[in-house]
Protein backbone atom coordinates (compact mmCIF):
# COMPACT_ATOMS: atom_id res chain seq x y z
CA UNK A 1 0.00 0.00 0.00
CA UNK A 2 0.80 3.77 0.22
CA UNK A 3 2.09 3.04 3.79
CA UNK A 4 4.56 0.83 2.62
CA UNK A 5 5.71 2.87 -0.49
CA UNK A 6 6.96 5.70 1.83
CA UNK A 7 8.15 3.33 4.98
CA UNK A 8 9.83 0.22 3.70
CA UNK A 9 10.70 -1.07 7.28
CA UNK A 10 6.82 -1.44 7.96
CA UNK A 11 6.54 -4.74 6.14
CA UNK A 12 6.60 -8.09 7.24
CA UNK A 13 9.81 -9.55 8.14
CA UNK A 14 9.46 -13.46 8.00
CA UNK A 15 10.23 -14.45 4.35
CA UNK A 16 9.16 -18.11 4.97
CA UNK A 17 6.94 -20.22 7.59
CA UNK A 18 7.85 -22.93 9.76
CA UNK A 19 6.35 -25.02 12.22
CA UNK A 20 9.62 -27.32 13.29
CA UNK A 21 10.63 -27.74 16.45
CA UNK A 22 13.96 -25.99 17.69
CA UNK A 23 15.85 -27.00 20.32
CA UNK A 24 16.20 -24.46 22.42
CA UNK A 25 19.58 -24.56 23.31
CA UNK A 26 19.86 -23.15 19.39
CA UNK A 27 17.44 -19.76 20.41
CA UNK A 28 20.12 -17.23 21.67
CA UNK A 29 17.23 -14.56 20.69
CA UNK A 30 13.22 -14.91 20.79
CA UNK A 31 11.52 -11.77 19.32
CA UNK A 32 7.10 -11.62 18.50
CA UNK A 33 5.81 -8.69 16.20
CA UNK A 34 2.39 -8.44 16.74
CA UNK A 35 -0.05 -7.50 13.78
CA UNK A 36 -0.09 -4.08 12.47
CA UNK A 37 2.09 -1.39 11.35
CA UNK A 38 1.71 -2.93 7.61
CA UNK A 39 1.60 -6.68 8.19
CA UNK A 40 -1.16 -8.44 9.12
CA UNK A 41 1.24 -11.28 10.76
CA UNK A 42 1.80 -12.12 14.27
CA UNK A 43 5.67 -13.27 13.98
CA UNK A 44 7.67 -14.92 16.15
CA UNK A 45 11.32 -14.88 15.00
Amino acid sequence: GVLEAYNTNLKCKCIQEASVVIPIHHIDKLQVFPPGNGCPNKEIM
